[in-house]
């Protein structure tokens, strides 16, 4: 066994294993503790939610910063056409500050050309959800780009949309008061 092991000293191998064996740990650890990981986009589920693939793992990301319309509200589509157009194809740093209620990484995410929440914003994508970008809505409102422009109904914020939507399914559910009629006296 020790011929075997001074037989690999001099080799790649020597080199390679362990570099391999520490590259796993480290995305291990990226996925248990949320280390930063440099990734591409697999998967655009709305204005501010993507899929990231990195290596051999999958995660399911939710963009600081920023709150986009959800797909099914007005402008949705077009938000979530504004961050394909920021990401597709293109490698992102993912720097993750902890996970959401649904489990996904809420990630900053930087691409050569600067932070997508800052673009988003200042496309009039989506609304800021954090000081620093709030500043950055104000050029966009400003000169009317996106949600601000001016020939669109007023924007509703995804929360006050969402709580909204909630309100009315609840409605549906519970039966009518009003609706109860009287069985006919004989």
């Amino acid at each position: 066994m020790p011929a075997a092991i001074n037989a690999l000293a001099g080799s790649p191998l020597a080199i390679a294993i362990p570099a391999l064996a520490a590259l796993a740990l480290l995305f291990i650890l990226a996925k248990s503790i949320g280390l930063p990981w440099v990734g591409t986009v697999s998967h655009f589920a709305d204005g501010d939610s993507v899929e990231s693939k990195a290596w051999f793992h999958s995660y399911r990301v939710r963009i600081r910063g920023i709150d986009a319309p959800e797909y099914t509200q007005d402008y949705g589509k077009t938000a979530r056409s504004a961050l394909v157009a920021m990401l597709e194809g293109r490698r992102a740093l993912f720097i993750p500050f902890g996970a959401d209620r649904y489990g996904r990484w809420l990630c900053w995410v930087i691409t050569l050309r600067g932070p997508v929440s800052w673009r988003m914003v200042l496309a009039g994508a989506a609304w800021p959800a954090s000081p620093m970008t709030w500043a950055l809505h104000v050029p966009a409102r400003l000169l009317g780009r996106g949600l601000w422009n001016r020939a669109l109904a007023r924007p509703i914020h995804p929360d006050a949309w969402r709580r909204h939507g909630m309100s009315q399914r609840l409605k549906a559910q519970q039966p009518s008061t009003k609706a109860r009629s009287k069985a006919p006296k004989r």
